[in-house]
């Protein structure tokens, strides 16, 4: 629940609202946090019936891999194994927008 009344959120949606004209008046662009597959891989869960880990690198695969609609990642993935840390390499397709 907000601390703020009604007519103090008119005056800060209005205050956001003249923030946004003045920006687009003075020809400022929006901008977004623009990511590589490669940073969007990294730190997520890899599972298959033999393996799971976390994955700890990503490149394009460095071999002529080819999979239809999708590009072939090298993955490295850390798996733990009695307490004990295991690297493994895998390949993995990523869909194609």
């Amino acid at each position: 629940m907000s601390d703020m009344s009604d007519s103090q959120f008119d005056i800060v949606s209005q205050k956001c609202y003249n923030c946004y004209i003045n920006k687009k008046e003075r020809g400022d662009t929006m901008s977004a946090n623009v990511y590589s597959v490669q940073s969007l891989l990294v730190g997520k869960e890899y599972r298959s019936d033999t393996l799971t880990g976390e994955i700890i690198s990503a490149e394009l695969h460095p071999k002529a891999v080819w999979y239809q609609g999708a590009e072939a990642y090298l993955v490295e993935v850390k798996s733990y194994d009695m307490g004990v840390s295991k690297y493994s390499y895998r390949t993995i397709a990523v869909a194609l927008p």
